[in-house]
């Protein structure tokens, strides 16, 4: 583990925009269970937004936790943060879908959390359905929805993400 995550964090996060995703490893009972079915080494996915009309400087985490979808303070998320999280850049030919995300993302704020989903990735994959959400789910809704060229006809688990060919290799944030 790094000495100072939060410094690690503050170092990367000038290039952090959003579009970006990014995933979770958290060392939990529930976030080692997620883990050791899907075989990845994280358990959780949300999606960086930053409202540069009005507040250029904070980076958002947009998630679908337990309460439902809703925006986070990123440096909040991880100062009670127990492991590591890991930052996919968007590719830079994709760049221009970034507004697209973010307003593709945020219409589903509010949304509740697709506990039924979750439940049925553990013997199948799902597809997308904007009544709720799980974490990867979401990320993956606002993506297709933003009209990013995704081939993918299920949503990733986390960890997933590096093979819809979108994003960089992921690097270690905190």
């Amino acid at each position: 583990m790094c000495d100072n995550p939060m410094a690690l964090y503050r170092s990367w996060r000038p290039h952090i925009w959003t579009g970006d995703l990014l995933e979770w490893d958290s060392e939990t009972v529930l976030g080692g269970g997620i883990q050791g079915f899907t075989g990845r080494d994280v358990n959780h996915s949300g999606l960086v937004i930053r409202y540069t009309s009005f507040d250029r400087e904070r980076v958002y985490t947009l998630e679908a936790l337990a309460k439902g979808v809703y925006p986070n303070f990123l440096s909040r998320r991880l100062e009670h943060h127990k492991g590591r999280v890991y930052w996919l850049q968007l590719r830079p030919e994709f760049d221009a879908y970034r507004p697209d995300i973010a307003r593709e993302a945020m219409k589903y704020v509010g949304t509740k959390y697709d506990y039924r989903s979750l439940l049925k990735q553990a013997v199948s994959r799902v597809s997308s359905q904007a009544d709720a959400f799980f974490c990867s789910e979401l990320c993956y809704q606002a993506t297709l929805d933003a009209g990013l060229p995704v081939e993918q006809e299920f949503a990733p688990r986390p960890g997933g993400f590096k093979n819809m060919g979108i994003y960089k290799p992921r690097i270690r944030i905190y």
